[in-house]
């Protein structure tokens, strides 16, 4: 039978449980993604900690040996071919991800707090309850780790960043990947597992770690965890050394392959952002836009839209936000009376004045600009707070992605969303936030951007999706 190309999206579309958590309230997503991909090519929003580039090499190093030893023997088959390869592989991945998790929780305290660990509700319980088994994880989150975990954060990054993995495929160390492996080793004082030369298929890869690494909980190392998101500084010499090199390249200017390219944009997007006296996010904009004087013509159009757009959606979101707080605790309220707050008047009002701002029509290439002129154009009207108030629930209630805040409802405005809604929202960022912390991290800029120092950036908090 044909398979249509619609039937093929729906069978084969990746599961996408972060993007649906974290939510897109305005439908700009699209457009942000662009930008994203422009900016800081090759990583992912959830790529922020360089010391995950160390551990998932580690990872991967490790989980290889049990792997090839006890599930696939034949070394002609790799896991970038072979999907039910990639399935066995993972299933060894995944217990020193979580391992990682529960030293972090165990041994640092209240201090986790701001590290990305995900899954940490979950490994929480394991620790604290002897009857909890399979790191605490529900099968069904089980069975997702491989996308919400730290591997499925950093996976983007593992194909695409030269010298992590072989042949870009993800799953097997290459030289630079190696060289962070060797330093974990060092640090925690890991020993090579010894496989037994039976060939046991119905070996417990939970079990077979927990016994190998009988000292993830005590002290070797214990300066060495993924780092904290509000102190950002420099990592070890040797560990720096290699994730800048992977991460920024050596500097050559005259590259002619994609992936040395991208080391090259990557470079120059961190200098202007450590170099920039911009003090909010929108003037950050400003400052790429102004100073990536070397891109392709169609890009540098493009690229002139980004200030105006991210005005914008900060506008959009802050227009949300005055619309939550005025909800209160109520659960439903009429669209007029929720029209009278003041803060709600004047951050509509901001709102209108930057749609009149922004055009998209110039840049009809964009992806997914389309929404975005479509907002600004709703609210180019000339009438009272509640109109204003009308267009923008509407268009949330048509155009946004994820879960709706909340829904209009016969003249009245309906709380959608769980109370604790605030804490899931993500701004429009463009990926800059985790790619200026990386590059502190590296050495490549002195110190996080002003612009950038009060980002709370959703991708770090690493909880369960329960």
């Amino acid at each position: 039978m044909a398979i249509s190309a619609n039937n093929y999206w729906f069978f084969t579309a990746p599961h996408e449980p972060v993007l649906i958590r974290r939510g897109d309230p305005l439908g700009f997503r699209l457009t942000a993604d662009y930008f994203a991909d422009v900016l800081v090519p090759d990583l992912s929003n959830r790529s922020v900690d360089a010391r995950w580039f160390t551990i998932l090499s580690w990872a991967l190093m490790n989980a290889g040996g049990g792997w090839r030893h006890y599930d696939e023997r034949d070394m002609a088959v790799t896991p970038g071919r072979d999907r039910e390869s990639a399935r066995q592989l993972y299933e060894w991945v995944r217990p020193l991800e979580l391992l990682w998790v529960a030293r972090t929780l165990t041994l640092t305290g209240d201090d986790a707090r701001r590290r990305q660990l995900p899954g940490q509700r979950a490994v929480h319980r394991w620790l604290d309850e002897s009857s909890v088994t399979d790191f605490g994880l529900s099968a069904d989150q089980r069975a997702r780790y491989r996308q919400t975990g730290a591997y499925g954060g950093y996976r983007v990054a593992l194909r695409r960043l030269p010298g992590l993995t072989i042949a870009g495929v993800g799953w097997q160390p290459a030289e630079a990947g190696r060289q962070l492996a060797a330093i974990v080793d060092k640090k925690i004082g890991w020993k090579t597992p010894h496989f037994d030369k039976a060939r046991r298929r119905s070996v417990e890869r939970d079990d077979f770690w927990l016994n190998h690494w009988e000292g993830w909980n005590e002290d070797a190392g214990n300066d060495f965890f993924p780092e904290r998101s509000d102190h950002v500084g420099p990592l070890p010499d040797d560990e720096a050394k290699v994730a800048r090199r992977v991460l920024f390249g050596d500097g050559e200017k005259n590259a002619t392959a994609a992936p040395q390219r991208n080391q090259l944009r990557r470079a120059q997007v961190a200098e202007i952002l450590g170099g920039s006296t911009a003090t909010t996010h929108a003037e950050q904009c400003e400052a790429l836009s102004d100073g990536l004087e070397d891109m392709p013509d169609d890009q540098r159009k493009r690229l002139s839209l980004l200030p105006s757009l991210t005005r914008l959606a900060d506008a959009g979101i802050e227009a949300m936000n005055a619309v939550w707080h005025a909800l209160g605790d109520d659960l439903r309220v009429p669209m007029a009376e929720l029209a009278r707050d003041v803060s709600l008047r004047n951050a509509l009002d901001e709102l209108r004045k930057f749609a009149s701002d922004f055009s998209g029509v110039s840049n009809a290439g964009t992806p997914g600009v389309e929404v975005a002129e479509r907002f600004a154009r709703s609210l180019r009207i000339r009438g009272s707070a509640a109109v204003l108030l009308s267009a923008l629930v509407e268009h949330h209630q048509l155009c946004g992605g994820g879960m709706r805040w909340f829904v209009a409802d016969g003249g009245h405005l309906t709380r959608n969303a769980p109370a604790n809604r605030g804490a899931r929202v993500s701004r429009y960022r463009f990926r800059l936030w985790g790619l200026a912390r990386l590059a502190v991290q590296c050495g490549q800029i002195a110190k996080m951007p002003q612009a950038l120092l009060d980002v709370n950036d959703a991708a770090v908090d690493g909880g369960d999706e329960e």
